[in-house]
């Protein structure tokens, strides 16, 4: 904002979030040499060129983005639990790097059952869980033990019923939009509670 007081011959910058007020036009010049003004320009540019990657995308990366964010939910809601197919801690390290081997979201009815990026279920998150890698890419889902874990998850009903289910499921544009949307909010939302209760659990040990 200009210290000086703004006349009905001031200058307001076109910024969208914070629109600055400006005296004159000798004012705005030397304003569009601050650091400020510098930032806020690097700021709209990163911006735009979101908006224009946004407009350039196809359904097919609009359903992998949605899918990507899917699949985060999925890791961060079943964090804690145990692989879903043989029991395996789904944080377990690896006792050579002393990280995480990290898991998958494994889902029960393939993505691709119905026909590439159609299958009714991809979204669904009674139709997925957390997935340790060795059962999900080495051993093709471990189906048969998958669908145990899975029914005892979810109950034998709705895993009967989605088997009966290969309805064919093509997604809008607007659809996969707000699925992505919803499912990076669930999943930022369960990675700060379990944040959360894990520095509450260290604080009280």
């Amino acid at each position: 904002m200009c210290r000086a007081k703004v006349t009905s011959g001031g200058i307001l910058t076109p910024e969208d979030k914070t629109k600055v007020a400006l005296c004159s036009w000798e004012c705005f010049t030397e304003y569009q040499k601050s650091p400020a003004a510098k930032k806020m320009h690097a700021r709209m540019q990163r911006a735009d060129l979101t908006e224009r990657k946004e407009r350039l995308k196809t359904m097919e990366d609009h359903i992998k983005t949605a899918q990507r964010n899917f699949n985060a939910y999925i890791r961060a809601r079943d964090k804690n639990k145990n692989c879903v197919s043989c029991g395996r801690p789904l944080t377990v390290k690896n006792p050579k790097t002393s990280k995480n081997y990290g898991f998958d979201c494994g889902h029960y009815i393939s993505r691709s059952l119905s026909g590439k990026g159609s299958s009714k279920y991809r979204f669904h998150p009674k139709c997925c869980a957390g997935q340790c890698k060795r059962c999900n890419k080495h051993s093709a889902g471990n189906f048969v033990e998958m669908r145990k874990g899975m029914i005892e998850r979810f109950g034998i009903e709705h895993i009967e019923s989605i088997e009966k289910d290969n309805e064919e499921r093509k997604f809008t544009l607007s659809e996969l939009q707000r699925i992505s949307e919803v499912f990076a909010n669930r999943a930022r939302l369960y990675n700060k509670i379990f944040r959360a209760s894990k520095a509450s659990k260290e604080n009280n040990d």
